[in-house]
């Protein structure tokens, strides 16, 4: 064994050279010191390296892992597997180059786990620009949820990678897939369900920045699609698992994605195969999700009418015909 800290703590880094300090400082910050930290370096194109090299001469608890551009879910998977290999640390806990901590983020989530019969706990984030003054959390309750009821009642934080502290025995099988963007749909959920309950606070104590440059405020791409790819695949795990309250929100999830995306390409020339594929798997959908969430143009209005928008126009005539009538029969 190379080291022996209690956490490992991964962050992958590319391109986010005026936001890196910022990060790692959050980190080794931490009032919960028991701890190493994994830098990434997934061949980023600044000065990242160099300043992940700067940080790990000034403290032993940092390792850098400098690698050829192949994305964050290649920079978390080698991650993963350096600390199962190199480290006996019991807990994992991921952190993006361009978010920060506060002070206390590593001793509340590790006091809400320690627990023999919780393997994961989570808390809540907010979207920062900014650091501001941090307020010491003195009184700290997390309560104990069912991950059902985690994942239904926090849709983003749930599927997040962040945000969480988690048994490092649950990544011995599980990695992100490679070449597919929204990885954390692919992956965060396989990883919860591993377990029947999680400790949760909803204190902010992860900083999210909304990076004008990353993937999620880009133009539009095909890739945004493989988040439908990501979304039926827990269908068809939440379906063979008996998860249905999640399977239900998941289904309507997909169908909100499909009429966005829609919405997007239908006015593109460029993307009109692309749309006209969206309406075939939106009436696919519509098809095999009626029964569970009992579907109905009356009460579903909006996903018909991007689905069927002919026989929407006529369901219309046919009811503004029948108002009529009951109006001249009255």
């Amino acid at each position: 064994m190379i080291s022996q800290p209690l956490i490992s703590i991964v962050v992958p880094v590319y391109k986010v050279e005026a936001f890196l300090s910022r990060c790692i400082d959050s980190i080794l910050n931490q009032t919960f010191k028991d701890f190493e930290l994994i830098l990434v370096d997934d061949g980023s194109p600044d000065n990242c390296g160099n300043i992940c090299d700067e940080y790990a001469k000034k403290d032993s608890r940092i390792i850098v892992m400098h690698q050829e551009n192949k994305g964050v879910s290649v920079a978390r998977n080698n991650a993963i597997e350096w600390t199962l290999k190199n480290s006996d640390s019991q807990w994992i806990a991921f952190v993006d180059s361009d978010d920060w901590l506060h002070p206390q983020y590593i001793e509340l989530l590790y006091s809400a786990a320690n627990n023999p019969e919780i393997d994961i706990s989570a808390c809540q984030y907010e979207d920062a620009s900014t650091i501001s003054p941090f307020t010491k959390i003195n009184k700290f309750s997390p309560q104990v949820i069912s991950t059902e009821e985690f994942y239904i009642k926090n849709p983003i934080t749930a599927i997040a990678p962040w945000c969480k502290l988690y048994r490092k025995t649950y990544f011995e099988t599980i990695r992100y897939p490679v070449g597919i963007r929204y990885e954390d749909e692919f992956t965060t959920y396989k990883v919860l369900f591993k377990t029947n309950n999680i400790a949760y606070t909803d204190e902010k104590l992860y900083f999210y920045y909304t990076n004008p440059d990353g993937f999620m405020n880009s133009d539009w791409s095909p890739k945004k699609l493989d988040a439908i790819k990501a979304y039926e695949d827990q269908i068809v795990y939440f379906h063979k698992n008996k998860h249905t309250a999640v399977l239900l929100s998941i289904e309507r999830k997909l169908l909100w994605y499909i009429i966005a995306q829609i919405e997007i390409t239908e006015n593109s020339d460029k993307y009109a195969h692309i749309t006209k594929e969206l309406k075939k798997k939106l009436k696919r959908c519509l098809k095999d999700f009626k029964k569970d969430l009992n579907l109905s143009i009356k009460n579903d209005w909006f996903f018909y009418k991007k689905a069927y928008p002919k026989r929407i126009k006529l369901y219309c005539f046919f009811i503004s015909v029948l108002k009529k009538m009951k109006i001249k029969r009255s």
